[in-house]
């Protein structure tokens, strides 16, 4: 059982920490509110997610086309 558990805390370790987070927030607020509620606040968070990560890499493309380095 301890060798499942840190396989794991190893897969889990190997993800975003954003989305490690994300996933931790959606679970506990799932936890208190109906189904659909839940499921819009799974949306909400992981729409979150994305854009800030086409932002980050737009930013990064801006930053090596326009100025030649990265962020």
């Amino acid at each position: 059982m301890l060798k499942a558990a840190l396989e794991t805390a190893t897969t889990i370790a190997s993800k975003s920490p954003v989305v490690v987070q994300g996933t931790k927030i959606s679970l506990v607020y799932s936890r208190d509110h109906p189904v659909p509620d839940s499921l819009q606040h799974v949306v909400c968070i992981y729409f979150t997610l994305l854009l800030d990560n086409a932002l980050t890499g737009l930013i990064s493309f801006h930053q090596l086309a326009f100025h030649g380095n990265t962020v």
